[in-house]
């Protein structure tokens, strides 16, 4: 999975209001010649010679793909969110619970045991060393 590019995003929205505009202006016979080309093959799509349905149908895509996109975005604040509030407890619990409690049960264990051992290895795991 990967990221919504918001630059491509936009220029398929400009797309879109630009093909809505010049199905707007093909309706009221504004259009060059050139943009009546750009079209033809809207033309030729039974269900879309309609040009008010060509017109209503891109704009309810393009707000489908708006409202979709705004969705998207929402989302990643929330995650973003929940991201700082895992690594703020991660790092809570690793200092003030972990770290302290290591420290005290180094003091109370004999320093050849296994006990020892195993004390060494959680405080490198904890620590990353």
């Amino acid at each position: 999975m990967k990221a919504i590019s918001k630059r491509q995003h936009q220029l398929l929205i400009a797309v879109l209001l630009e093909v809505e505009s010049l199905l707007l202006d093909i309706e009221q016979n504004r259009a060059e010649p050139a943009s009546q080309v750009l079209l033809q093959p809207v033309k030729m799509m039974p269900h879309l010679q309609d040009r008010q349905a060509a017109s209503a149908e891109l704009k309810a895509k393009r707000m489908e793909l708006e409202n979709s996109h705004q969705i998207y975005l929402k989302m990643l604040d929330a995650l973003a969110f929940h991201i700082a509030v895992y690594e703020d407890l991660f790092a809570e619990i690793k200092v003030h619970y972990i770290g302290n409690r290591l420290k005290e049960l180094k003091k109370h264990v004999q320093p050849n045991s296994k006990t020892a051992e195993k004390l060494k290895e959680s405080i490198s795991f904890a620590y990353g060393t």
